[in-house]
């Protein structure tokens, strides 16, 4: 008996708190309040994890970029009349990936016949792709077969030996041998820094 009066008294209570115009208002903005930071979390999350990928990215890239301007660098600095020399290399895009798929290959031969009598024969040919998942760290991924670099974009060789026509022939020949890209994306400047 004891438990069924306070159990009246606390929903008495409780509904008596509820009868209120100012509470409900109060109740009612708490939970909508409620509602709107579940919503706000989830957009934010999931833009939060893109930006990582995007930054990841990018420093793949940096990174990259800074490894050929090295490499330019000793082979430049190596290259009589050069001199001390400073490189930029621009490059298009990102690493670009290449995945395993299994492909299923499906010929549809189709024949007709027009009103004059000739049989007319018409061959259609489409390939479906699979993509090919693997186990890995993270969970699933798709297996990679090839790995692109980015291609670069231009190279710009600032060094001292920059102003003399045959240095600048040198320069210009080992750095579109070195990236296998044209003359044209290749710019050699001589130096203002006297050393």
């Amino acid at each position: 008996m004891q438990g069924q009066v306070d159990l009246r008294k606390f929903t008495a209570k409780i509904l008596g708190w509820f009868r209120g115009e100012k509470k409900i208002r109060v109740v009612i903005l708490v939970g909508l309040l409620g509602i709107a930071l579940i919503f706000i979390s989830e957009i934010a999350i999931p833009a939060k994890k893109n930006t990582q990928t995007h930054t990841a990215s990018e420093t793949l890239l940096t990174q990259y970029e800074a490894q050929l301007e090295a490499k330019l660098e000793q082979i430049i600095t190596a290259i009589q009349g050069a001199g001390a020399c400073k490189i930029m290399v621009t490059l298009d895009n990102g690493v670009e990936y290449i995945y395993a798929d299994e492909g299923k290959n499906s010929n549809e031969t189709n024949e007709t016949q027009n009103d004059t009598g000739e049989h007319k024969t018409s061959q259609k040919s489409d390939r479906e792709y699979k993509l090919v998942i693997i186990q890995a760290q993270n969970g699933e991924e798709a297996l990679v077969v090839t790995e692109m670099q980015p291609k670069v974009r231009g190279v710009v060789v600032v060094c001292q030996g920059g102003g003399n026509a045959v240095v600048q022939e040198k320069i210009i020949d080992a750095v579109t041998t070195a990236l296998s890209i044209s003359s044209t994306r290749v710019c050699v400047m001589e130096s203002t820094a006297q050393s």
